[in-house]
């Protein structure tokens, strides 16, 4: 990662941890239920600051990736960080459960430290965000990795108004100590006037702003149906994205999408 000292790093460093658990077989990509059946989803999650210089072309890649997310099957995150805030300009869209959530990926990911623009493909690979080359081949490489497809992930509507995540087991077996299963609540494109720090004067779109995650509850591999939060829940959030994923924050097993409409389903 020669090419990591251009970006700035959070001075406080955390201890590099173990190595991922041995007997994670799960593949990094995810599952999502089609009217034309399984296909393998790709989450795409980016790492940004509306503080840094180096994010908007990151920021754009998201845009691009948002246009083939039905095509190619991806579901793609913007987390904005809050640690560059002090820079002169506080993103207006920074969230602490966003830097949480990157932190959350230095063991995993042996990571030494956090940056901006980082790009997280699937929950087991990483590149810097405005590299595009970079992050396509990340995605193209974890899809790669699929070999039968991970837990299958769908939203039920049922009678009287309640939803539910059902969440089947994997084609091929699967070795692990349980899954996290979280809800990614976020809006949709949305345009900022910077006008103070390294961004300053520049008017930058932004899009799938991350603006809540939800830990919604444990699965132990076999078929569950989970009940969703009811009534408004969900804020300004246009939708909703379900991931389940290994513990620790490892590899993601399948996730789902959804919109929302008056903060609810």
């Amino acid at each position: 990662m020669a090419a990591l000292p251009r970006f700035r790093i959070m001075n406080r460093l955390l201890p590099l941890a173990a190595l991922l658990v041995l007997g994670w077989l799960a593949p990094a990509g995810a599952q999502s239920i089609s009217p034309a059946g399984l296909k393998p989803v790709m989450v795409v999650e980016l790492f940004t600051s509306q503080g840094c210089s180096n994010c908007p072309p990151a920021d754009a890649l998201l845009l691009d990736l948002m246009k083939r997310q039905d095509k190619e099957d991806l579901i793609v995150l913007g987390y904005h960080v809050d640690y560059w805030d002090y820079l002169g300009w506080a993103d207006t869209f920074a969230k602490p459960v966003a830097t949480q959530r990157q932190k959350g990926y230095m063991r995993p990911l042996r990571m030494q430290s956090v940056f901006t623009p980082q790009v997280v493909v699937g929950g087991r690979m990483q590149a810097i965000g405005s590299d595009r080359e970079a992050v396509e081949r990340a995605i193209m490489q974890a899809r790669s990795a699929l070999p039968g497809g991970g837990a299958r992930v769908a939203f039920d509507f049922r009678d009287g108004g309640d939803v539910f995540l059902k969440v089947e087991a994997p084609q091929e077996p699967v070795r692990f100590d349980g899954a996290d299963v979280w809800l990614v609540l976020f809006a949709g494109p949305m345009t900022v006037a910077i006008t103070r720090g390294e961004n300053a004067g520049q008017t930058i779109a932004y899009g799938n702003v991350v603006r809540d995650v939800i830990h919604l509850a444990k699965w132990d591999g076999l078929t569950t149906a989970f009940k969703l939060p009811g009534g408004n829940f969900a804020g300004d959030a246009a939708y909703c994205a379900a991931i389940v994923q290994m513990p620790n924050q490892g590899p993601i097993l399948g996730a789902a999408r959804i919109s929302m409409k008056n903060g609810g389903y």
